[in-house]
């Protein structure tokens, strides 16, 4: 069975944290890796991640000792700790369908079948806007989900798309530069 890193950067975040640590809790597949890197936060974004450790069967955060500068940062050094087959991004605003690891690692198991074991590959899916009570907020936006292969003069040059949500296989040694799900420069 592949592996899978959930990638989270927080920084004053504690407002939105509760329902993404609770969609994240509510997997229909669990068997990922929470790993968290919080900038400095000094609104409780941390304790409250933490609060969640034991709804987690692999569960790591870390409080950096002094901030990063940015998200792209933050983010990156989290890819830098990274070493699942698949990695996943959360943002801390999201709200995760139920089955959102399980539908997305499907998309890039198939993704393997299609474009090869030794491509990496990434899954887009779209976004549905909420209000501050999850009601909706308006038509989800964007591609609906898919799986598209990245050449490796893409990755080269840490090559980014506009999207939602991203999962990424990481199965070269190609890799090492991971694209991120926004412009990224090291």
């Amino acid at each position: 069975m592949p592996t899978v890193d959930i990638l989270l950067a927080t920084y004053q975040n504690a407002r939105y944290l509760p329902a993404l640590m609770d969609s994240l809790a509510a997997q229909t597949r669990r068997d990922f890796r929470l790993l968290v890197s919080d900038d400095c936060s000094n609104d409780g974004s941390a304790d409250i991640v933490e609060s969640y450790a034991d709804r987690f069967d692999r569960f790591e955060l870390i409080r950096r000792a002094s901030p990063s500068g940015s998200a792209k940062a933050n983010f990156s050094f989290l890819l830098e700790r990274a070493d699942a087959d698949y990695v996943l991004f959360a943002d801390a605003d999201d709200v995760w369908d139920h089955d959102k690891v399980e539908r997305t690692l499907a998309m890039l198991e198939s993704g393997n079948a299609q474009f090869g074991s030794g491509t990496p590959h990434y899954v887009f899916s779209d976004v549905r806007l909420i209000d501050g009570n999850g009601g909706p907020k308006g038509p989800a936006t964007g591609p609906t989900r898919r799986c598209i292969p990245v050449p490796e003069t893409l990755l080269r040059a840490r090559w980014s798309a506009r999207r939602c949500s991203a999962a990424h296989r990481a199965s070269t040694g190609l890799c090492i530069d991971w694209p991120c799900p926004f412009p990224w420069t090291k």
